[in-house]
């Protein structure tokens, strides 16, 4: 268009006139190609607003920014922009069937997510050159299968949208980094997808999906895995090579084994690592783990020192895990503590749920073994069958970096802690309390 054209079009758009002096490519977002069409326009968060209708003219668009923008809308009016590459639309109230994209084949990014776009997946079935899709939180619908060609996708963003099918359309996805569909009717095993081994961020939760976590062994790339209120079962085993991984929510699944499986992570990165150097090194990058509802087990033992060091949310509730230690392991636990982080239990835990757990034991014999996770600052062991008392806050006869004490009362919990609910087990005397617990 001629530069009177482009100005009324951004005009229409609410660009304020003091800014669109001079030539069009003096304009801020504007990008102009050799022989005068407009390449790219990019009014990212600006105070616009207006129909999308104006545009329709500048057909030789290869980028369109309006992300974050008042522009409203169907898509018809982008419907002849065949030379777009990007377009980024999101939270816009932009609204109305995908259809009119689909002749947009040469488009490597699509980002209409928190609009209010409707219509299925078939329209986008041709743009094999797409690396991002991002449709999550609209009205889309409709089966995966148009996507079954979208072979060069890095990101498919579909959650809490109306998709429905099976993972299956997605099998050969094999570039895939990020998958989210979330709070979607898909389903189907796990299986399907084994061979996307680039993923690094997996979010099927409350969706139909089945399947063992075998399926997932191979994706070492892993950072966050979210399966939770899905039909996964099976050992946690399989996820020990998942090195990388850092939050982990499998609550309300089927899973089980033992919870100390999450070391094997660890133990597999320490193997080339030697003694001297190991101090030095976080292993194992797990931040947050939430376990809650499955049929896991398992309990503290002294090889949980120096493990797990960046592990600061631990959720088990309503689980089969013990947690408890006990004969040996809790003589050791109760009564040798080192002050150096890289070899205490647990030293960056601030959250830990143990409630509706079995754990069937003393109540000290949960706070003990945790008395220099100093910051620990939630402790939930509701209805977990602890009995015993509360005992004053003193360690007896303890070892601390291998100087024995008779008695130590500076404990770094009593510091850190500031919840702790024992409501609902067979607690009969109360001594102590840490002074900031309310």
């Amino acid at each position: 268009p001629s530069p009177e054209a482009l100005r009324s079009i951004l005009l229409s758009l609410g660009v304020a006139a003091e800014e669109l002096k001079g030539q069009p490519y003096t304009w801020r977002g504007v990008r102009i190609r050799s022989d005068g069409c407009v390449r790219e326009l990019d009014l990212t968060g600006r105070p616009i607003s207006g129909s999308l209708d104006p545009l329709a003219n500048l057909t030789s668009l290869e980028r369109l920014y309006l992300k974050n923008t008042g522009v409203t809308g169907g898509l018809q009016a982008l419907a002849e922009m065949t030379e777009l590459r990007q377009l980024r639309l999101q939270g816009t109230k932009v609204s109305g069937d995908l259809q009119p994209l689909f002749k947009l084949t040469k488009l490597n990014g699509l980002w209409l997510e928190h609009t209010g776009v409707t219509g299925d997946l078939q329209p986008l079935g041709d743009m094999t050159e797409l690396h991002q899709l991002r449709l999550h939180g609209t009205n889309v619908a409709g089966d995966l299968q148009p996507l079954i060609k979208l072979t060069k996708l890095m990101e498919l963003l579909l959650e809490n949208t109306g998709v429905t099918g099976g993972l299956q359309a997605l099998s050969d996805l094999s570039d895939l980094r990020k998958l989210w569909l979330g709070g979607t009717k898909v389903a189907g095993d796990l299986q399907t997808i084994a061979k996307l081994t680039r993923l690094n961020l997996l979010l099927l939760k409350n969706t139909g999906v089945t399947g063992g976590l075998q399926a997932l062994g191979d994706m070492t790339e892993m950072r966050e895995l979210w399966l939770q209120d899905t039909k996964v079962s099976g050992d946690l085993q399989p996820l020990f090579k998942l090195t990388k991984l850092k939050e982990l929510y499998l609550q309300n699944t089927v899973v089980d084994g033992d919870f100390g499986e999450l070391l094997h992570l660890t133990n597999l990165m320490q193997a080339p690592v030697s003694l001297s150097l190991a101090p030095h090194f976080a292993f194992f990058h797990m931040s947050e783990a939430d376990l809650s509802g499955t049929r896991v087990s398992g309990r503290l033992t002294p090889a949980w020192r120096g493990q797990l060091l960046q592990l600061h949310t631990l959720r088990l509730k309503g689980s089969q895990v013990n947690f408890l230690p006990v004969g040996r392991d809790l003589e050791d636990l109760r009564a040798t503590f080192i002050t150096e982080k890289t070899h205490q239990l647990l030293p960056a835990l601030v959250t830990l749920d143990v409630s509706l757990c079995p754990l069937d034991g003393e109540v000290e014999d949960l706070l003990e073994p945790l008395s220099f996770a100093g910051h620990l600052a939630s402790l939930r062991a509701s209805g977990a069958n602890l009995s015993g008392h509360l005992q004053k806050n003193c360690l007896r006869e303890i070892f601390i970096d291998g100087n024995l004490f008779d008695d130590h009362c500076s404990i770094p919990l009593q510091s850190s802690l500031q919840g702790l609910e024992l409501a609902d087990n067979k607690i009969h005397r109360i001594e102590g309390i840490p002074a900031n617990v309310y």
